[in-house]
Order: C-alpha cells, then structure tokens, then sequence
C-alpha cells in the first residue's frame, strides 16, 4: 500500500488552498470559497460575465477542460462583460475538474479546483494553485449571467 503525503494547506489571495494527493499518482488543487462568493455551490459550467480585471486575458484550450470546450465559442481573449461559463475564465490545467463540498464536509465551504498528475513536483503544483487562486477571488463578486442554479444546502 502507498503512503500518500500529508495535504498541504495555505492561503493565496486571501482564500485557503488545499493540495491533496487523491490516489498514487494524481494530485487535486483546490481553492476554498464560502457563501459570499458569486462562485458557491456552482458548477464549473455556471456564465459569469468577465469581470474588467480579468479582461484582456488569453484563453488556452489546454487550460480547459475538454468537457467545457463545446459549450461556448471559446474567444481569443476574454473581453470585459462578456457572459462566459466559469470554466473558461479559470484557467488551470487540464480544467476544472472538482467543484463541490471539502472533503471533511464542514457547512459552508466550497471547493474548486483541477488535477495535475503525480509526477509534478509539490512546488509546480502550489505555483499553479495560486495562479488559479487569483481568478477565484477576481470572480468573488462575478455577476452570475447563466447556466445551472446553485445547489440548495441541505
């Protein structure tokens, strides 16, 4: 059986950040929000209209999940006001692959975050965390123009 490192917690961009080896092999980085956030319990697929701060900004296919690709004309850059699924304005790599409760289930927080394999260092993968973390907290108070409602807390 394969010992798996400790989760390794911190804060970047005023939210705590999580980075946890699931299994052997694959790392999962996410960001934790609470209930003040545009983004709590939504999913990735949720439009946000581009916030000014974010405008400007290059969208990567690879740093989309590929699942989200089909879902809207993914633009060159992104332009201020534009209705977007959530999915494109956070970049990360290979997409947004968890958006749901923390592991520990406490009320009130929310993840979201991607993967990255197991072969990335610790470090490589906290760089990218904190990147990613920066674009949560600029769509904080994002304008929610469309897609899935936010799941009702039970």
């Amino acid at each position: 059986m394969d010992i798996l490192p400790d989760p390794v917690t911190f804060e970047a961009s005023g939210l705590p950040c999580i980075i946890i080896m699931t299994i052997p092999g694959r790392w999962l980085a996410c960001v934790e929000i609470t209930r003040e956030h545009a983004l709590y319990r939504r999913r990735r697929e949720v439009e946000v209209a581009v916030p000014d701060t974010l405008a400007g900004l290059d969208v990567t296919l690879e740093r989309v999940a590929y699942a989200d690709i089909g879902a809207a004309k993914l633009p060159a850059v992104l332009e201020s006001g534009a209705s977007l699924p959530a999915s494109i304005l956070l970049a990360c790599p290979g997409g947004i692959m968890y958006t749901g409760v923390a592991y520990d289930g406490r009320p009130g927080k929310w993840w979201i975050g991607f993967n990255m394999s197991g072969e990335t260092s610790q470090d490589e993968v906290r760089a990218e965390l904190e990147h990613f973390a920066a674009l949560v907290a600029a769509l904080a108070q994002a304008t929610v123009t469309g897609g899935p409602a936010a799941f009702v807390e039970t």
